[in-house]
């Protein structure tokens, strides 16, 4: 792609971002509050509730004219807004870069739209790749900002990701956008997955392989079984941790919030990704933990944050452990012993932490 197009699609990207960023700052600070977004439309100050005029409402520009003050009653607003618009524009132009220029996924844009690439002309499916990642990405951020403000995640937020989630599944279904998959190199039902030559798309894997009932890559009814059970696993698994913990420590530990967010995920993603992304988010709540203690001295967290970059790593380092994992995830007998083992394991380990005392749960 030529050096001049990549900029040019940043810069719009960016902008994008940036006011994308300005839509979840109202998310963030009316949906916890059960405020609505839609009404009023205009962005009002919380001080003397007059409407910000549209010139001082442009993302991150708005905010550097004003300086961070009311134009009418002279009330300083945080920072936050503008560093979650900033964050917002960069971040967009990190998933482009990643999911179009660099290709990180192997998903083959130059190989199947070598015309389009080699003059900068983004073709169509890669904006409905990039735009269901990014959506995917916009939920997770506007819920991990909630956690972390409010140390709660809205139902509001999930429930809707969840339902826009399994549209997209559906409508682009594995493996979009590769659907010469589905004809020229349709999966072996006998040959096991992870030894044949995969096409990655939004959807990475099949919910299942060899695909059950007749059912062909592609089709949609295959994409929303497949958003279907990752939004179950997602749920399931978090509620499972939070039962198991509270019964064997005695206190809750992960918060329903962090289920629902990963029910979310689940219905983007598929099951095997936020089956592997919720054990990914340990090392960066870890960290996070680590840093609390230290900073404020509080050992109650918000969880969503890490889950959310639990999954994204998983997502994107997927082409290489998902291969690695193949073996595990589509054998019915070794999934069930290592379900078990987990539990068992969990229930024991909270019950010595009960017994031992001092140990506080990781969220609320």
């Amino acid at each position: 792609m030529e050096i001049t197009w990549i900029w040019v699609w940043f810069v719009l990207v960016f902008a994008i971002g940036a006011s994308v960023g300005s839509f979840l700052n109202v998310v963030v600070a009316r949906i916890p509050t059960e405020r609505s977004i839609f009404w009023p439309s205009s962005s009002y100050c919380f001080r003397c509730f007059q409407p910000i005029a549209w010139r001082y409402n442009l993302p991150i520009l708005g905010y550097l004219i004003l300086r961070g003050k009311c134009a009418t009653c002279g009330k300083s607003y945080s920072s936050r807004y503008l560093w979650v618009e900033l964050f917002t524009g960069m971040l967009f132009c990190l998933v482009f870069a990643m999911e179009i220029v660099w290709d990180v996924r192997a998903i083959g844009w130059v190989k199947q739209f070598p015309f389009e690439m080699k003059f900068g002309l983004v073709p169509l499916k890669g904006w409905a790749v990039f735009a269901t990642v990014i959506t995917l990405i916009s939920f997770l951020l506007a819920a991990s900002l909630c956690d972390i403000e409010h140390l709660e995640i809205p139902l509001p937020i999930t429930i809707t990701g969840t339902l826009v989630g399994l549209l997209l599944s559906t409508i682009f279904a594995w493996p979009f956008p590769n659907e010469w998959l589905a004809s020229a190199q349709a999966l072996s039902k006998t040959e096991p997955m992870g030894r044949q030559t995969i096409a990655f798309g939004i959807q990475p894997w099949p919910f299942w392989h060899p695909l059950p009932f007749g059912l062909t890559p592609g089709g949609p009814l295959v994409g929303f079984l497949d958003g279907l059970a990752g939004a179950f696993v997602g749920a399931l698994i978090c509620r499972v941790v939070r039962w198991v913990y509270t019964l064997g420590r005695g206190i809750e530990s992960m918060g329903v919030g962090d289920s629902d967010l990963m029910m979310m995920a689940g219905a983007f993603l598929g099951w095997q990704v936020v089956l592997v992304g919720f054990f990914a988010a340990v090392f960066p709540g870890i960290v996070v933990g680590v840093l609390q203690l230290f900073l404020k001295g509080s050992q109650v967290l918000p969880f969503g944050p890490s889950l959310a970059l639990g999954c994204l790593i998983a997502f994107y380092s997927w082409p290489w452990l998902g291969l690695l994992l193949a073996p595990l995830f589509f054998d019915p007998i070794l999934m069930g012993a290592m379900a078990i083992s987990s539990v068992i394991i969990l229930g024991a380990s909270s019950l010595i932490f009960r017994i031992l005392g001092g140990v506080a749960p990781l969220s609320e």
